[in-house]
């Protein structure tokens, strides 16, 4: 699980530009089965923010 909250705390940065402790709460909220709570500006965020919350749910 601590990988998994790695992959959204490192890659929510620099995809969807938002600060450090957003990116933390986003995906601690994603791996929770939450929604989001920033939106998402870019089609590229947008994209990771699924991929990413289909990946907690099938693996966690």
């Amino acid at each position: 699980m601590i990988f998994s909250i790695e992959i959204g705390i490192l890659e929510y940065p620099y995809i969807s530009e938002l600060k450090w402790i957003d990116s933390i709460y986003n995906a601690s909220l994603i791996l929770t089965e939450m929604e989001l709570i920033n939106k998402m500006r870019t089609d590229s965020s947008k994209l990771f923010a699924r991929i990413y919350f289909v990946f907690s749910g099938v693996f966690f």
